[in-house]
């Protein structure tokens, strides 16, 4: 690896351990502080400092590449905390540079998000696990649903096929096998499938037995 670093001290360093200058204050105002390339000549890593602080206002301050030039992280950074309010502040491609391997809500340096799962892993662009977080505290699913800064509403439909709609007309939805959550409104709406009568009455006959 290759690196040019852009310091107050020393102006611009060329190195190949960028550790060696950690202890200076990288600092550009008008591009990337830290520039790593590949050995092949490729950038592999751009990042943004301010007064030696990972920030950028306009921005990712973290980007990583693949040795093909496709993206392969973006990290949104204020005064080096992890932060972004219109979405994710830290996601994953995979070698495409386009489908999504995992998005991390950040806010503050905190994981947080009061509009669906602060943390979501992707195989294959479908989603396989997500996680709920609200000021760096993480919660489960009916926590963040009940939650006094989320105020979800939850409505339950019949079938699968009913969230499968939903998820195509709102794309920016968050959908998993058990549930849909929409967030174009000031609120999130939690579409949940509708438990069945059998499902119901079978809690009701496992209780009695428990007692």
């Amino acid at each position: 690896m290759k690196y040019k670093i852009y310091t107050k001290e020393k102006g611009l360093i060329e190195t190949d351990d960028e550790s060696k200058y950690e202890d200076l204050t990288w600092h550009k105002e008008d591009g990337p502080a830290l520039i790593g390339y590949y050995n092949k000549g490729p950038i592999e890593s751009e990042s943004y400092y301010i007064n030696g602080k990972l920030h950028r206002g306009d921005g990712p301050a973290v980007i990583g590449y693949y040795i093909n030039g496709k993206v392969a992280v973006n990290g949104y950074y204020i005064n080096d905390k992890l932060h972004k309010t219109d979405g994710p502040a830290l996601t994953h491609y995979d070698s495409n540079g386009k489908t999504k391997t995992s998005v991390f809500y950040y806010v503050e340096g905190k994981k947080h998000n009061l509009k669906g799962p602060a943390i979501i892993w992707f195989n294959n662009g479908i989603i396989k696990n997500t996680e709920y977080w609200i000021n760096g505290k993480q919660l489960t699913f009916e926590e963040w649903k009940e939650h006094p800064l989320v105020k979800a509403e939850t409505i339950e439909v019949d079938s699968k096929k009913e969230l499968d709609a939903l998820a195509k007309k709102d794309k920016e939805g968050i959908k998993t096998d058990d549930y849909f959550i929409s967030s174009t409104g000031k609120h999130p709406v939690v579409y949940t499938l509708k438990k069945s009568k059998v499902f119901e009455s079978f809690k009701e006959v496992y209780k009695k037995e428990r007692i």
